[in-house]
């Protein structure tokens, strides 16, 4: 008898287990080394892989800590994680991110789409003591310094390392645009429309484009073209 009542304490205490899940665990989130401003960025490591972090400097679903827009000081970063019984449980850690210089930069224009051989140069005003300065980004065609040139629209950052090892590396962003080229346009009639009398259509319009319309008082219309090519 006394075997059969050890038995089902086991079972029991198997179940209690299961139905609680996570909750009979301590998790932890692994030391956080010091990040740089602009720069600096880091994975998280926990104890209990399979929940969800969240705190400044997290991206949603990720584990990732990126310091790239975060001022220095000490924040908090915090797991949560459920488990197979529905049990949720948390657990926080403070990290510090350090000051690090933003430098000035600039960009010469925008490009063209018009033009196949449409260029800019960006610049970043490096001052001080530093080396291996260099732009990333999308697309680089050659660098020189602390300016490269690029075809490509989108983010570039500067990155320069200080001759002073305790101290993070400078840093600059900037943004490649687009120049808006006008563009001489055919309105069609709107019997294809669906019957929308707000909508329009343009000749030649694909439907990924995006047209901006002005009224002669000046009221706007911004939309993008729905798969007929209707606005």
């Amino acid at each position: 008898m006394k075997y059969i009542i050890f038995t089902l304490l086991l079972f029991f205490s198997a179940f209690r287990l299961n139905a609680q899940g996570i909750c009979d665990s301590i998790i932890s989130i692994d030391p956080i080394q010091p990040l740089c401003m602009g720069t600096g960025y880091t994975y998280l490591n926990t104890s209990h892989p399979g929940g969800v972090f969240s705190g400044s400097g997290v991206s949603p679903n990720s584990y990732y800590l990126d310091a790239e827009t975060m001022s220095d000081g000490i924040y908090t970063v915090t797991y949560t994680i459920t488990g197979p019984g529905g049990c949720t449980v948390s657990t926080s850690r403070d990290f510090e991110v350090r000051f690090a210089p933003e430098f000035f930069s600039s960009v010469s224009g925008k490009i063209d789409c018009s033009d196949p051989n449409s260029e800019v140069t960006i610049t970043a005003g490096l001052v001080g003591d530093y080396f291996g300065a260099h732009w990333e980004g999308p697309s680089l065609l050659s660098e020189y310094g602390n300016s490269a040139t690029t075809k490509i629209a989108g983010s570039y950052k500067f990155i320069a390392y200080s001759a002073n090892p305790n101290q993070c590396p400078a840093y600059a962003f900037q943004e490649v645009k687009f120049k808006n080229n006008t563009v001489s346009i055919k309105i069609e009639d709107c019997t294809d429309c669906g019957g929308w009398a707000q909508k329009i259509r343009i000749a030649d319009a694909p439907p990924d484009w995006q047209i901006s319309i002005s009224t002669p008082n000046n009221h706007g219309y911004y939309s993008p073209a729905d798969a007929t090519g209707c606005f």
